[in-house]
C-alpha cells in the first residue's frame, strides 16, 4: 500500500520531470518537502523554499524567500506542497504577486492553480449535484460502520481560519495581563505545532509544553492559555445541521457511528465538544492518541476495530479523508465540502481578498457559519448563497457596512470639528437612527439633524440665477421639457408657457423668471424650517449623503449662503460639482468608470432603498414648515419588508454596541453589502423581490433587485 510520502514522490516525478531544466521553488516546510529534497534535490533544480511565517530563514540549505525574491533568483514556477484543502488558502497569500510577476503555481498533481473561471464553477456545481443528501443516505444504507471526520465535516468554527482561535487567545491574554503587548503568541503557537507535527502526532499538551521549553511561556501562562484556547474552541464551534441529521439517520438505521479525526485535541475533549453540539458517537479515533494520522495508519486502526464490516468514511479533505481512506481499503468514501471550499466555489469567493485583520476574519467566519453551514445548499441554489428573510438582509449584509461607515463618519466630524451634521431625506434616515442609538452609549462632539433635503426640494429652493436654472436643467432627466418643468422645478400646468417651436433647452430657460421667483418663496420657507430645528449661522456644518454626486450639498450651500463639508459612502465626480468639499468613506469615481473598487456601487440604488425612510419622496418645504410629498410609488408590501430589513440592521447594531462595537475594514463591509444581487445570492422567499422604483429627480424607473 502506497503511503502519502510515496504518493507525493511518485506524483512529483510524473508531473515535473519535464521541468528538469527550470528553477523551481517549493511552498511548504513539512516532512514531504524534506523527503522530496532528499530524493530529487540533486536532479531537480529546487533553488528556494517559501513559507509566510519563516521568510529570511535557511532550511535544509535553501533560503525561504518572498515571491519577488524568488523571481529575482530566476524561479520559473512554484509548487505548493500541501494537502488539497490548504491549497486555496496558500495560493491566496501569493496570488497577487504571482500574477504580477507572471509566475505559474502548481500543486503536486501537476495542476496549475489559477482563479476559478465560469467553466471551473460549472464543474464545481456538478460536484454538488452528484454529492447530495439522497446519494449520502444511499451509501449509509449500504454500509455497517459510518465514520465521520469531525472538523469542517460534522462541525465548523465561526472563524475564517483555525489560527484565528489563537489570535483570540492572544487578544484575551493581553487584556488580562497574561501576555506582554509585544509577545507574538500566534506565531509561537503555530511554530510549535508545526515543529511537533514534523516528529509525529502531538497532543495540545505537547504543544504548550514545547512553548514552555522554548521560553515563550512559563508553566502558569501555558496552563491558563491552553485552557483559554480550549474554551475559545468550544465557544466558536457549531454543528453543521445537515451533517448532524445524516449522523442521526445512520444511528436510527442501527449503524455503528465513529468519528475519525487528525487532531491534537484528545478524544475526551472532542467528546465534550461533540456532546455540546448534541452529537454522540460510538467511538472517537484521533491521531494524537494513536501516533498516526489518516494518511499513515489511522484507517488501518479503524478497520481493525471492525473486522469484516463494511466501513464508510465521510470527510471534507480530498487527501486525508478520500484518497487515504481508499488507499487503506475503506469500502466507501463520500466527500463533503467545507464551508471554506463552498465559498471558494461560489461567486462570493472574492470576499477572501477583502479580509484584513482579526475582526474581518471573525466577521467572515460568522458569515460563513450562517450562510455556508449546509454542504448541500448549492444543490438547490446553483452555487449561490441563500437569504431566507428580509430581516437577515439588514442583520447580516447591511449592518457591517453601516457600522463601519458610522465609525468613519463620527471620526471625521470629530477631526474636522463639525458643530452640526445634517442628514438629508431619505438616505439619511437609517444613519440618523444609528446615531440615535450610538449617542446613548458614546458622547458625540457634534449635533445632528435629519432634515428635508431631497434633490428636488433643494433644487427648487437653491436656484438663484439664470446660470443655476440652466445647470439644474442640464442634469439627467428622462422625459419631455414640459415634464421636467413640472417634476424638477414644480411648475404647475397653468404656469407652463406656450412652446412656440422652441427647442427643449430654450423652452425650459424661457421659464427662468417664474422658476427664480418661486425659488425665493421656497428658500424663505426652507430657511425658516432649518432655523426652527436649531440650524443657524455660525455653526460649522457638514452634510451627509449615501452615494452622491453632491446635488443636495450644492443647492443647500446656495440656500444657506455658506460652504458645507460633505460626507458620503461613495462619490460620483460630475462636472459642475468638482469644487464641493466632499469626502467619501470608500471611493470617488467617475460615472463611466469600470473598476470602481466598490461593490455597493454595482447596485447602490437597491442598497439606498433599504436604508431610506419609508416616507414618500419630498418635493418641497411649504409655509410654516409644512412638507410637500410626492405620491408614494412603493407598494405596501415593499414598505413592510424594508421595515424588516431596517429592524434587522438596528438589532444587530445594538448587539454590536453591547459587545463594544466591531470595526471592519471598509473593503469587507462593502463586499458583504454589495453581495445583495442575483449573481451572488438566491432569495428563498419571492415576496422579497420588491417593486420597481422611480428615481423622481431623474424620472427613471429601476428594479430594486438585480
Amino acid at each position: 500500500m502506497q503511503s502519502e510520502k510515496e504518493y507525493m514522490l511518485t506524483q512529483f516525478k510524473a508531473n515535473f520531470s519535464d521541468m528538469s531544466g527550470k528553477k523551481l521553488a517549493i511552498y511548504g516546510l513539512g516532512p514531504n518537502t524534506e523527503a522530496l529534497l532528499e530524493v530529487y534535490g540533486n536532479t531537480q533544480p529546487v533553488v528556494a523554499l517559501m513559507d509566510g511565517m519563516r521568510i529570511g530563514e535557511t532550511v535544509w540549505g535553501l533560503p525561504v524567500v518572498t515571491c519577488d525574491e524568488a523571481s529575482a533568483m530566476g524561479v520559473e514556477a512554484i509548487i505548493i506542497l500541501a494537502r488539497a484543502s490548504n491549497l486555496a488558502i496558500i495560493y491566496r497569500r501569493i496570488e497577487a504577486d504571482c500574477e504580477r510577476l507572471g509566475m505559474p503555481v502548481y500543486d503536486i498533481n501537476g495542476r496549475r492553480i489559477e482563479k476559478p473561471d465560469e467553466k471551473t464553477r460549472q464543474i464545481a456545481l456538478e460536484f454538488y449535484k452528484q454529492h447530495g443528501e439522497k446519494q449520502l443516505r444511499e451509501k449509509i444504507d449500504s454500509c455497517d460502520v459510518i465514520s465521520f471526520d469531525i472538523f469542517d465535516t460534522l462541525l465548523m468554527r465561526k472563524v475564517l481560519y483555525p489560527e484565528d482561535i489563537f489570535a483570540l487567545v492572544e487578544r484575551k491574554a493581553r487584556r488580562l495581563g497574561l501576555l506582554a503587548e509585544e509577545a507574538s503568541f500566534v506565531r509561537q503557537r503555530q511554530s510549535a505545532e508545526r515543529e511537533l507535527y514534523l516528529r509525529g502526532q502531538p497532543r495540545i499538551q505537547d504543544i504548550y509544553s514545547l512553548l514552555v521549553k522554548r521560553g515563550a511561556l512559563d508553566e502558569i501562562q501555558a496552563d491558563k492559555l491552553m485552557e483559554m484556547e480550549l474554551q475559545a474552541e468550544i465557544e466558536h464551534i457549531l454543528p453543521r445541521q445537515s451533517m448532524l441529521s445524516m449522523l442521526m439517520y445512520a444511528k436510527e438505521a442501527g449503524k455503528t457511528v465513529c468519528c475519525t479525526s487528525d487532531m491534537y485535541l484528545p478524544s475526551a475533549i472532542l467528546a465534550r465538544i461533540l456532546r455540546r453540539c448534541q452529537i454522540e458517537a460510538d467511538e472517537i479515533l484521533v491521531s494524537c492518541e494513536h501516533g498516526c494520522h489518516k494518511g499513515n495508519g489511522l484507517f488501518d486502526i479503524l478497520k481493525g476495530h471492525y473486522p469484516g464490516q463494511r466501513i464508510f468514511h465521510i470527510g471534507d479533505n480530498e487527501d486525508a479523508d478520500i484518497r487515504s481512506a481508499q488507499r487503506y481499503g475503506i469500502a466507501e468514501t463520500f466527500p463533503v465540502h467545507s464551508a471554506m471550499k463552498m465559498l471558494e466555489d461560489s461567486p462570493a469567493a472574492e470576499m477572501l481578498k477583502c479580509v484584513k485583520g482579526l475582526e474581518d476574519h471573525l466577521e467572515a467566519g460568522r458569515f460563513m457559519a450562517k450562510y455556508l453551514q449546509d454542504p448541500f445548499l448549492f444543490e438547490r441554489t446553483e452555487g449561490k448563497l441563500e437569504i431566507s428573510s428580509s430581516y437577515d438582509m439588514g442583520y447580516d449584509f447591511l449592518e457591517p457596512m453601516m457600522e463601519a461607515f458610522l465609525q468613519w463618519l463620527v471620526e471625521r466630524c470629530k477631526d474636522q470639528k463639525i458643530d452640526m451634521l445634517l442628514l438629508g431625506a431619505r438616505d439619511g434616515w437609517m444613519m440618523t437612527r444609528l446615531l440615535d442609538i450610538y449617542s446613548q452609549r458614546h458622547e458625540l462632539l457634534f449635533e445632528y439633524r435629519y432634515i428635508p433635503a431631497s434633490r428636488t426640494a433643494c433644487t427648487v429652493a437653491g436656484v438663484r440665477t439664470a446660470e443655476d436654472v440652466e445647470f439644474a436643467a442640464s442634469q439627467a432627466f428622462s422625459g419631455t421639457a414640459e415634464e421636467m418643468l413640472e417634476k424638477r422645478f414644480l411648475l404647475s400646468e397653468e404656469e407652463l408657457l406656450p412652446r412656440g417651436g422652441k427647442e427643449d433647452k430654450a423652452y425650459i430657460l424661457s421659464h427662468q423668471d417664474i422658476i427664480l421667483e418661486k425659488a425665493k418663496r421656497h428658500r424663505r420657507n426652507y430657511l425658516e424650517l432649518l432655523e426652527s430645528m436649531g440650524i443657524n449661522a455660525g455653526q460649522k456644518k457638514a452634510y451627509f449623503d449615501f452615494v452622491s454626486s453632491g446635488s443636495c450639498q450644492l443647492w443647500l450651500e446656495k440656500i444657506l449662503g455658506e460652504k458645507l463639508q460633505g460626507y458620503c459612502y461613495a462619490r460620483f465626480v460630475l462636472p459642475g460639482k468638482e469644487q464641493l468639499d466632499m469626502e467619501a468613506f470608500l471611493t470617488e469615481v467617475f460615472p463611466m468608470q469600470g473598476d470602481t473598487g466598490c461593490h455597493v456601487l454595482e447596485n447602490y440604488l437597491f442598497v439606498e432603498s433599504l436604508i431610506s425612510a419609508t416616507e414618500p419622496f419630498l418635493l418641497k418645504v411649504g409655509e410654516k414648515g409644512s412638507l410637500g410629498y410626492d405620491k408614494e410609488k412603493r407598494s405596501q408590501k415593499s414598505l413592510e419588508w424594508i421595515k424588516f430589513v431596517q429592524q434587522g440592521l438596528e438589532n444587530r447594531f445594538m448587539e454590536e454596541l453591547e459587545k463594544g462595537g466591531t470595526i471592519l475594514s471598509g473593503q469587507l463591509a462593502d463586499f458583504i453589502a454589495g453581495m445583495m444581487q442575483k449573481k451572488y445570492v438566491f432569495l428563498a422567499d419571492e415576496n422579497m423581490e420588491a417593486d420597481k422604483l422611480l428615481d423622481e429627480f431623474c424620472n427613471r424607473e429601476f428594479s430594486m433587485w438585480i
